[in-house]
């Protein structure tokens, strides 16, 4: 336990080291490409003129908290544990996914307005809704196959259980090989991952609700 609290430590400290290193440099790249969010994202005045100093600012800073933590992970996680692998491929899965949606908006921007008069957006919510679903599933299934493949017969069933909150009783998901659990934690990757970009506006609010969300787990 001491060793994972030792690597967790450096891993936390070499990606923020790795990011404050790199972050500079990625900024001035990204500044003369159409980067820059245009539009407000608050209805509030008073939030919107206190946000007009960050209006040269380049959007996607997924694109030196990616890097910076997955190099991190790969110099100092066990990348021989399933688990550490399927969280990275999740992060690097919904951050691409991210990351084509921004580009896509950005560079649509500055197109021709579409058929009803209006600036044109990123990825359909559609679009979105299928590429979401698509990684989470994925991750669903491989989550669900390396369990099977480390997990004895008679502890299976209890891994595959989702504990009912506030209540000592749990609700077994490992009937037809375990689909059912892998339909919920679908269900649950999309639609964390979903809020997240949404919550996503201001300064800190994310991380913030992510925090408190992991204290109140914890």
């Amino acid at each position: 336990a001491a060793n994972v609290v030792l690597r967790t430590a450096i891993a936390g400290i070499a990606a923020f080291l790795i990011g404050m290193t790199t972050g500079p440099f990625v900024v001035r790249a990204l500044r003369p490409l159409p980067t820059h969010e245009v539009g407000e994202k608050t209805d509030s005045k008073n939030l919107a003129e206190l946000s007009q100093g960050k209006r040269d600012t380049p959007t996607m800073g997924g694109v030196i908290l990616l890097p910076s933590v997955g190099l991190a992970v790969v110099a100092c996680g066990n990348l021989g544990n399933p688990h550490v692998l399927h969280a990275l491929l999740g992060a690097v899965g919904f951050c691409l996914m991210w990351v084509v949606d921004d580009v896509v908006r950005l560079t649509r921007r500055r197109g021709a307005p579409d058929a009803a008069g209006a600036a044109r957006s990123g990825i359909s919510a559609r679009g979105k809704m299928v590429l979401l679903f698509a990684v989470a599933a994925s991750l669903s299934f491989a989550l669900l196959t390396s369990m099977k493949a480390r997990t004895a017969d008679h502890e299976l069933q209890q891994l595959l259980s989702v504990a009912v909150p506030f209540t000592s009783a749990s609700i077994d998901l490992s009937a037809a090989g375990g689909l059912p659990f892998a339909i919920f934690c679908t269900l649950v990757m999309a639609a964390t991952s979903n809020a997240v970009n949404l919550t996503d506006g201001l300064d800190g609010l994310a991380p913030g609700c992510i925090v408190m969300a992991e204290e109140a787990l914890s």
